[in-house]
């Protein structure tokens, strides 16, 4: 995002505007808020618009149309001004890159990616067509990837840009590479020709080139569009014969949007079983872990989804068929640690002993409380790790910033918009949804798996669910916008940290009763993450080290910094079930590991990547790292065990 230019207005209708995000054909896009914290993405259309009465009148007309628009993966119309002496647009605000800059910065999707985002995409369309309508300019950079699934926009203009430009210049709107023959024989675009761009923009999406090619003369384009027949060479077998028909040049011989979705959309049985069969979630009568997610420490996120998006850094999901086993790495002491007279341990190794492709940067890590799998949450895509073999699951077509894992380790579930997917860790597939009446940032579990606590996007509230059926049972205000979430493990206080109180970044951390669901403690200082000892103390991580709180009490009792932090930022944080080793991954490509009672540096583990997630398994031994050169490393710490 770029500051306001000198001249740009400071406040549209409800909203201030923060930056500029971009500009195109409409005006210029900016990120606006409301008071309350809500964000939208502000569209101001060209100052050479704003005299044109017919443009106006066409794009009141076309937002009052877009109003009616409600799909899961559309960007939803908020407010709009078109009598302003600059007509504007208010749309739900996206985090997340283009299709666009993703394939020309990362690459194609990978096989499994493609089919989901088709599916979604499809879905969007028929939402648009069942309202009346038309997008007319569908192509990549109308397509964004949000962490809980794409978003298609701009549809609230298109036809009121439309006739302007077929006016005023003589051109028709749409981007040769993705235009229909008809739109490009210069006819009126109706639905079948969203669906043939639909089936572009997928093509683009698996080879990182539309079914006409590459050319930079657009007059070039539109003679092969109307000349030639598209290629869909390179896009996944089961979905070609699908986009071949949503590229034939009889409009009327095209599928419907709406029955594209239907035929991509996946199998997703309910979460209603036989009788006789166990239920879903495991009832409080059978004795729950005393950590659910892993033994001795439960371990909140990082700040690192954050840091993903503010560089841009969002990629997709791929299949994973290989295992690569590397040589083991030495031990590297601290020079500082001997410099102030440590006891350091005689030279060991830290054996990194697997490096495991999974082709999409992670948002979330979790072990199962067994160590049997590792699941590795992506937003396009979960990744089901089997420790044992070292081999990764085909992305399972559910994608989040957050996991939250059953305590009998059997399912995970991942939140959404306005519902959580329910995976089948062993089977490595979608059993289930449940439906819940928000758009989730983050899910954690009660202890015994009946209860989730989940914070809602853009909004300072928590909501407690029942698991078993997605049943909200309270809705409670706890004044943290976006939290991320921690949870004792007795279940008795949820920490809320990372969020924002209004328009700026919490820093604080606040520790809620879960009996009453109110605030018992404000804590000082930001922190990104939460680990709990066995001892009942718990580290507030964040910005270079972590406070450390008496759980009974919920007081802070010492504050510790991390070693190097002047060298390289840390940026991934694990700690041990024990509560004896500290993991530290910093920007640098490094993982240090420290001794939590001495802060004592007592190793390094050189990579290949920054390490951005961090994970103990439950018997301490492995360490899994997820590392921005998409794998997962495999790293024992057995030698080095506190």
């Amino acid at each position: 995002m770029d500051a306001l230019w000198a001249d740009d207005p400071a406040e549209l209708g409800p909203f201030t505007l923060r930056g500029r995000l971009g500009s195109g054909g409409m005006g210029v896009v900016y990120l606006g808020e409301t008071a309350d914290g809500r964000r939208a993405a502000v569209k101001v259309v060209h100052a050479h618009l704003t005299g044109d009465r017919a443009f106006r009148d066409r794009f009141a007309r076309e937002i009052e149309v877009a109003r009616r628009v409600v799909g899961p993966w559309t960007a939803q119309v908020l407010e709009a001004d078109p009598e302003g002496p600059r007509p504007w647009l208010a749309t739900e605000y996206v985090e997340g890159p283009s299709l666009e800059d993703q394939v020309s910065r990362a690459g194609p999707l990978p096989p499994g990616a493609v089919r989901p985002l088709a599916e979604k995409l499809a879905e969007a369309l028929a939402a648009l067509h069942a309202s009346g309508v038309v997008h007319r300019d569908l192509k990549p950079s109308n397509v964004l990837l949000a962490p809980d699934g794409p978003r298609l926009i701009d549809f609230g203009i298109a036809r009121a840009l439309d006739a302007t430009k077929i006016t005023h210049t003589g051109h028709v709107i749409g981007t040769p590479a993705f235009m229909s023959p008809e739109q490009a024989a210069g006819d009126e675009a109706q639905a079948p020709s969203d669906v043939f761009s639909l089936a572009s923009v997928v093509v683009f999406a698996a080879t990182g080139s539309g079914p006409f090619g590459h050319t930079a003369n657009p007059v070039a384009m539109l003679l092969r569009i109307s000349q030639q027949e598209p290629s869909t060479d390179g896009v996944p077998d089961a979905l070609r014969p699908h986009l071949r028909e949503c590229l034939v040049r009889d409009p009327a011989a095209r599928p419907t949007a709406e029955e594209l979705a239907r035929r991509l959309r996946p199998v997703r049985p309910t979460l209603v079983e036989p009788p006789g069969d166990p239920t879903i979630i495991p009832g409080p009568a059978e004795p729950a872990p005393a950590v659910p997610r892993v033994a001795g420490w439960a371990v909140g996120r990082g700040p690192l989804p954050w840091l993903l998006a503010a560089n841009g850094v969002l990629a997709v999901v791929v299949v994973v068929l290989v295992v690569l086993v590397n040589q083991p790495v030495p031990v590297t002491h601290a020079p500082q640690a001997a410099a102030a007279g440590a006891q350091l341990p005689a030279a060991r190794t830290v054996a990194q002993v697997a490096d495991i492709p999974i082709g999409q940067l992670a948002m979330d890590l979790a072990v199962t409380p067994d160590g049997g799998h590792v699941v590795v949450q992506t937003i396009l895509g979960t990744h089901i790790v089997d420790t044992a073999s070292r081999t990764a699951s085909d992305p399972v077509p559910v994608g989040s910033l957050a996991t939250a894992i059953a305590p009998d380790g059997s399912r995970a579930y991942v939140p959404g918009q306005r519902t959580i997917d329910v995976v089948d860790i062993g089977a490595a597939r979608v059993v289930g949804e449940l439906p819940v009446p928000e758009d989730i940032r983050d899910l954690v579990l009660s202890p015994d798996g009946a209860t989730g606590y989940a914070s809602v996007r853009d909004r300072p509230e928590v909501l407690t669910i029942e698991m078993a059926t997605g049943r909200v049972v309270a809705t409670s205000p706890v004044g943290v916008t976006d939290a991320q979430l921690g949870i004792s493990p007795d279940g008795a206080t949820l920490y809320l940290l990372s969020g924002r109180i209004g328009d700026q970044s919490a820093d604080v951390v606040l520790a809620v009763d879960t009996r009453t669901m109110e605030v018992a403690a404000t804590i000082a200082g930001w922190a990104g993450w939460a680990a709990f000892r066995p001892d009942d103390e718990v580290f507030l991580g964040g910005n270079g080290g972590y406070t450390v709180v008496r759980g009974a009490t919920r007081e802070a009792v010492r504050t510790v910094r991390f070693p190097n932090v002047a060298d390289a930022a840390v940026i991934a944080v694990a700690v041990s079930p024990s509560g004896g080793l500290i993991a530290l991954g910093d920007t640098d490509g490094g993982l240090r590991l420290v001794d939590a009672a001495t802060q004592v540096e007592i190793a390094a583990v050189p990579l290949d990547a920054v390490p951005n997630e961090l994970s103990f398994a439950p018997d301490g031994r492995s360490l899994y790292a997820a590392t921005d050169a998409r794998t997962l490393v495999v790293i024992d710490t057995d030698a080095v065990a506190r």
